[in-house]
């Protein structure tokens, strides 16, 4: 006979990150399944376009520790 194993305890910020991943999964499944899904060229201001690139640029480092691998990715 097998015993159960112990119980695995998680944590809020886990379950928020897994409910996340699954929503995106969701969409992007009705996205490829719909044949009604079009995406639309908008406009955006060279303003927001700029604000965007540091965003991306900057956010792991304000996220997370700065690791050497970070660096590395950006050159």
């Amino acid at each position: 006979m097998h015993t159960a194993s112990p119980p695995k305890f998680i944590n809020v910020e886990d379950v928020m990150r897994l409910a996340n991943g699954v929503t995106n999964m969701a969409l992007a499944h009705e996205i490829a399944v719909s044949g009604e899904f079009r995406l639309e060229q908008g406009e955006t201001k060279p303003d927001r376009l700029f604000e965007l690139f540091f965003v991306v640029i900057f956010d792991p480092f304000n996220t997370g520790p700065f690791t050497n691998i970070l660096v590395t990715s950006l050159l």
